[in-house]
């Protein structure tokens, strides 16, 4: 899965023609949300959640396949690095784990990454087998510069939404992704 990288999608309201007047509150709450008077959505409104949110993610994903078209790494290989930067260094499992993928996809994607120097792999003092891979300076320049361009192309996005909307909207998803199913 694709993230926004370390983005904050505040970022997408951030133009120079528009001043902040005052500090931006905290993103909101999920616990926020509930309750509180407001009516509990029922699964036609999180249905239709679901479908706004996967039409955002096919506009997202195109918009990093574009991204990621312009350098030689594929999009598993630029998750690699965006995890290692956002994790550290991790062992191969770790990454595979995160990202729900195989151990051996990963590894692939290592191992390609380590040939052109973007990655290392270093000791493991908690594994003696499973060693720790790690980003190069080179591994993190790409990673900033793979932000730089989404950035860069994000800012360029029109929204009617006010960074309050935008706050509220990334905590509903959040509380949407993390809950559990009932048994019912």
């Amino acid at each position: 899965m694709w993230r926004p990288y370390p983005l904050a999608l505040g970022d997408l309201e951030r133009r120079p023609d528009r001043e902040e007047t005052e500090p931006a509150p905290p993103i909101v709450d999920a616990t926020a949300l509930r309750g509180g008077g407001r009516d509990t959505p029922g699964a036609a409104e999180l249905a239709e959640l679901v479908a706004a949110s996967a039409q955002l993610a096919r506009r997202v994903s195109a918009l990093k396949r574009e991204l990621e078209s312009r350098g030689a790494l594929s999009g598993s290989r630029c998750e690699v690095l965006r995890e290692l930067d956002q994790g550290g260094p991790q062992t191969v499992p770790q990454l595979a784990r995160t990202r729900s993928v195989t151990r051996q996809h990963v590894q692939a994607q290592v191992n390609a990454l380590a040939e052109w120097g973007l990655v290392e792999l270093i000791d493991n003092p908690a594994h003696k087998r499973s060693r720790l891979v790690r980003l190069t300076s080179a591994g993190r320049e790409s990673v900033a510069e793979l932000e730089r361009r989404a950035l860069d192309r994000l800012g360029r996005l029109e929204t009617s939404m006010g960074l309050t909307e935008v706050r509220a909207a990334i905590a509903v998803i959040r509380a949407v992704a993390a809950a559990p199913e009932s048994d019912d």
